[in-house]
This record gives C-alpha cells, structure tokens and sequence, in this order.
C-alpha cells in the first residue's frame, strides 16, 4: 500500500519491482513518494541497457540500414510527452496535445493493475504471442512472466517512439539477449514476420495475438488475420525444409550407423557414443530427467547434446532436425513417451531409450504397437515391468533401471553427542504422512466414508500382509461392511488413493503404535521434498503417532546428519523396490530393517483395470 502519511518514509522501488497498491488510495498518492520517483527513476540507464541487449539479440532487423536499436535510439522523447506516476503508483508517461486533455501511454491512467487484468483473460498457450504494438510495456512485462522457457513475444510495432518509451519504463534485458522478446517495426506485420521467420527458422509459429481494448474489434481482427498470412507461409516454408532434412536423415542414419552404434556401446569405446534426448515435452520434470540422464552417460565417457525445448530460437521442427542432423546421435533418450509419439519422429535406423518415470496409462496399453525392434524400456521399477509384460512388451526390450545412492550427498560423517543432536534416536522412520480424512479427498457420500473406515481397519487388522498387489482382494474384503457399491466404482474411485497415499499410511501408524507401546524411543521425520500435494506435516496431527513426528527436515544436509545420528532406520515398500531414502541411508551408514518383499505368482490383477 502506497503511505497517505506526507510525513512517512517514501517507498523504495526498482525498475520492475511495482508497489502494491490499495484501490482506495488511488488519488491520494504520497507527494514525497511521487517526487522520490519522478527524482531517481532511471530512465536513461534502462533505456541504454534494453539498447544495448537489443543490439546482441539474435536475429537483427535492419531498417534503412539501420540496427532497430538505432532506429529506436533514434526517436528522442518530445517535449509533449512527459514523464508521471500514474495513479497505481507506477511510472508511466503522459501525451500532450493542444487542445486535448493528456493521454496516458498506452491508454491506462493504471498500467500495471491493467496489465495484470488483461494477462488474467488472456489464455497462453504452448506456442509464441505476437503484440500488436508495445503500448505502455506493462503489458508485455506480465506477459513475458508468464510465458515458458521455450516461447517468444513478438512485438510489431509502426511507431519506434514507443518502443523508447517503453524501453525507458522497463528492463527487458535479459529477454532481448535471448530472443524471448523479438522486436519488429514497421507497418505491415505479415511483411515482418515472414521475412523474420525466412532469417530465423528456429522459432515455432505464433498461435496467439493480444487483443487490445482500446482498438475496436475489427481491428484486432485485421491484426489476427495478418498474423494467420504470415504463419501461413511459414507452414509452408517449414514443410520445404523439413522434407530436405528428412532426405538428408536417410543417408546420415543407415545401417552402418546402426551398426556402429552397437560397436560403441561397448566400454572400451564409449568415448565416441553420441547421445541426445529429443523430448517434445513442456513438463519440468521430465525435461530435468532428460539432463540428469544424460549427465550419467557423460560421466562414462559419452558425448551428449541436450535437444530439449529450452531456448526460444531453437525449438521449431526445422531446428531440431537440423540439429539432430548435425549432432548425428547413435541413440536417443525419452523420458515416459515411444518413438512413434514424438515429432519430429526419430530416424530409423537409431535406437530410442524411453526412461519410465510416471508413464500414463496409455504408454502400456500401446506399447507393443508403437516400441520399435530397436528401441529399448528401462522402467524404474518391478511394477512397470510387470506391466509391460502382460501387454506383450518382448523380454529382451525391457531392462530394469533402479535408482541409485547420491555418494556425494549422503556419506558417512562424525554425529554430534545425543544432548545437542536433534536427530539422535534409536529407531527413525522418514516418511509422509497422507492425510486418512475422507474429507481431504472430497468423499462426501456416506456409504463410500464407511468404505474408507473399512479399508484402514482391515490394513490395520494385519499391516504386514499389505501390499500394492493385494489392493484388489483388500477392498472387495472391505465391502462387507455392507456398503452396496459395483466393483468399477470401488477400483476407479479408491484404488489411486490406496496405492499413492493410504495404504501406507496406516501401514506406517500401525507398526509405529506397536513400537510406542514397547517404549521404543521413535521419532518420525518429513523429508525435505518440495512440492508436497495432500501428504504434509499437518497430517501428523490425525496421527495416532503425532507425538512422535519430530518435525520436517529442511534440506540433504540435515538428512545426512540424520543418516550418521540415529541408530535403527525403519523402511516400508508396498513395492518391493528401494527407494532414494534407502538407497541414500546405505550409502551415509545407516542401519535400516525392512519388511519382507512380498512374493506372488499370481498376476497383479489391480493394475490390469
């Protein structure tokens, strides 16, 4: 809230760091605050930096010989557009004309909360934006926020005026220095943009155009249309060149290539094994697998390139061909997807490995059909391989990948003397808790929150039989509660919760309650995981064990004094497969007792449904 005291501090500020405002005190706006601003804002030394990064993007439009950093340095400020604080507290310019009231730059007396306002109706997509001229900035500063690594802001701009303006208000730095933000003027969009895409063919196409509100709707419509003639002929420019690099793909990658690869898998020359990934994925997740992955076979010796959607100028379907043309890689990466799924699809004669991390469903229902004779699985788990299996996946093509120990983060270390450590214990079990309130899953019906209660009791009964396998036989037991409900609606609706969340839970309150029973001192630890959905520490207080929980470690550093502190580590797997909190505490020392593995013949019926 901006101060209404005249006697107050005034505000600091930045460049981009706005102040919150309170609506009520938008015509009562601190003159000291005001003077501080109009005072010290930088507008030269924003200016110059936007100037300056403009001059080292890529991709430079020439106008008249011209940089558009020139052109733009260019057109100096007048004398009938002055500097003001608008009244959301914020800098901002006015226009002055005879006989006409001041106009504010891009039409908003609030350009910052107006800005916020019109990125919250604008829905963005995968691909880029174009901009129908750069206004005040605010609106392009809240869009750049909220844009992907991977995406662009095109900005087509008549006026250069504007565009020093803005670049006055705005620190679009970094963004110009990596192509994030592409600043185009002249007066037919189309014209632009198609000869920018002729010099740059690593962008992808536009899909969205902002609609302003002060131009009526058939002129944002004349925009749009002029945007969808540029794309057009980009569609077709693309289509060209990809067809030439498809032509270039049969002779790079024949049969001697695949050959070759099967030499240099061999230790002795790893030294010369190529490696990309080529995931067309926007989830974090898996792009950070694929680096992570990829970090591993350079770490034997590998060469590897990163193809992943990062960078705004490299991502279109010509640039990755382009690039996997030129990095000629003996195998490809995927994380969770088949070759067959991807585009640009991979050559022929190149093997794909797909990492199974959290594959849908899907993936297993398809898998036979869409993993080619030379393409390989490496599930993360017992479980996936089991799937795959039982949906025809050859043997031969599946190889389990089991997570490994991070030595350098986990290792044994002096622990400090039991009154000082606050990790010292005799048994220790690191853990989420989920929540076991029906509520908190939104199960609202009364026969399905009796259901619920039935399937803790029987876990409970005997934790030791519970496993993922027997979800199945666990919940039809459960419905002699006398809960009428079909089997469709008990595995759709409970099964997903069982597996991830409840089950183990209650698995995990039961033997802890034996232990505390036993005077055993116990302590119970949250990991330090971010982003933590409905498993948190506040589902400790529903815990029979909530004494006992000791709180939420904050970082590796305090896991691995935990690993050298306490002396019994506890560890539970519905799975049978180690864990990275196992894993981990080998690797630091640390004692662990485990539950049998859980040994069946029979299939997983659960997992078939």
């Amino acid at each position: 809230m901006i101060p209404n005291n005249k006697n107050s501090r005034p505000a600091t500020h930045t460049a981009n760091s706005y102040p919150q405002v309170d609506l009520e005190e938008f015509f009562n706006l601190d003159e000291r605050y005001v003077d501080n601003l109009l005072t010290h804002w930088p507008f030269k030394k924003l200016l110059n930096a936007n100037l300056n990064a403009l001059r080292k993007a890529p991709c430079q439009q020439r106008l008249n010989g011209n940089s558009v950093a020139e052109t733009i340095a260019g057109a100096t400020r007048p004398g009938t557009v002055q500097p003001t604080v608008a009244r959301d507290g914020t800098m901002t310019f006015y226009i002055t004309a005879p006989d006409h009231p001041p106009v504010p730059l891009g039409y908003s007396s609030t350009p910052n909360l107006t800005a916020q306002c019109n990125l919250d109706k604008f829905a963005l997509s995968h691909g880029n934006v174009a901009m129908n001229g750069i206004a005040n900035g605010y609106d392009a500063r809240a869009l750049l926020s909220g844009l992907s690594r991977h995406q662009a802001l095109f900005v087509t701009e008549k006026n250069p005026l504007h565009l020093n303006l803005a670049f006055q208000l705005h620190d679009f730095t970094d963004e110009l220095l990596n192509g994030k933000m592409v600043i185009l003027i002249g007066p037919e969009p189309t014209t632009l943009l198609t000869e920018f895409f002729l010099n740059a063919p690593g962008y992808n196409a536009i899909d969205k155009a902002i609609a302003w509100t002060w131009l009526d709707i058939n002129a944002n419509r004349e925009y749009a249309k002029k945007i969808t003639c540029a794309m057009d002929h980009l569609a077709d420019q693309n289509a060209h060149h990809a067809g030439i690099l498809f032509d270039q793909q049969e002779h790079l990658f024949n049969k001697e290539h695949l050959a070759e690869t099967r030499t240099l898998c061999d230790a002795n020359h790893r030294q010369k094994l190529r490696i990309a990934n080529c995931t067309n994925t926007y989830s974090t997740t898996d792009v950070f697998t694929s680096r992570d992955i990829l970090d591993g076979f350079r770490q034997i010796g590998a060469q590897t390139d990163w193809l992943t959607l990062d960078k705004p100028n490299a991502v279109s379907i010509h640039a990755q061909l382009d690039r996997l043309n030129t990095f000629k890689p003996h195998m490809i990466l995927l994380v969770d997807t088949l070759a067959k799924n991807i585009s640009p699809k991979p050559p022929e004669n190149v093997p794909c490995v797909t990492l199974l991390r959290h594959p849908d469903d899907s993936l297993y229902q398809q898998a036979a059909e869409n993993i080619r004779k030379i393409d390989l699985l490496f599930p993360a788990d017992q479980q996936q391989v089991n799937r795959l299996t039982r949906h025809n996946v050859p043997a031969e093509q599946v190889i389990p990948l089991p997570l490994a120990a991070n030595h350098q983060l986990f290792h044994p270390c002096p622990a400090a003397p039991a009154p000082e450590n606050k990790y010292a214990s005799d048994v220790a079990l690191v853990t989420y808790r989920a929540s076991s309130d029906p509520e908190d899953y939104n199960v609202k019906l009364d026969s399905y929150k009796k259901l619920w209660q039935a399937i803790i009791q029987e876990i409970q009964r005997k934790p030791q039989d519970y496993h993922y396998d027997n979800a199945k036989s666990c919940l039809a037991h459960a419905q002699r509660c006398g809960v009428r409900l079909g089997q469709d609606d008990i595995l759709n609706y409970f099964t997903t919760l069982l597996q991830n969340y409840l089950g183990d839970t209650i698995v995990v309150d039961s033997y802890g309650h034996a232990l505390k029973k036993e005077n055993i001192d116990l302590r119970l630890w949250t990991p330090p995981t971010p982003g933590k959905t409905i498993s948190d520490t506040t589902a400790w207080h529903q815990s029979p064990l909530r004494d006992l929980h000791a709180g939420e470690i904050p970082d590796t550093n305090g896991m691995n004094q935990l690993y050298n502190s306490a002396k019994i580590f506890l560890y539970f797997s519905s799975t049978n497969a180690p864990a990275p909190y196992l894993l981990n505490g080998i690797a630091a020392g640390a004692f662990f007792l485990t539950n049998a593995p859980h040994k069946n013949a029979k299939q997983n019926e659960l997992n078939q449904m």
